[in-house]
């Protein structure tokens, strides 16, 4: 666990190379599945995982079941502007 946390950390800290970037986000699937799932604001999530929104492809790529975890977090679909 500490080794994924301390990859997320890293990829709060690097956009690059392109290659590693998509490395450690294939690294941290399941542990970003969790943290998502676990998440109470979208903002969070964005903070928390942001090469998973700003490298092109990364949700394309690493996330074909993202709608399948984001579906069950009430985060995306509240009308609460948290």
């Amino acid at each position: 666990m500490e080794e994924l946390a301390q990859k997320q950390e890293w990829l709060k800290s690097n956009r690059g190379p392109p290659q590693k970037v998509f490395d450690v986000l294939n690294d941290t699937h399941d542990f970003r599945k969790t943290s998502i799932k676990n998440a109470t604001a979208f903002g969070g999530i964005v903070s928390a995982w942001p090469r998973l929104f700003d490298m092109p492809g990364a949700v394309c790529i690493y996330e074909i079941n993202l709608c399948d975890y984001l579906n069950s977090s009430p985060v995306l679909f509240s009308t609460d502007p948290k």
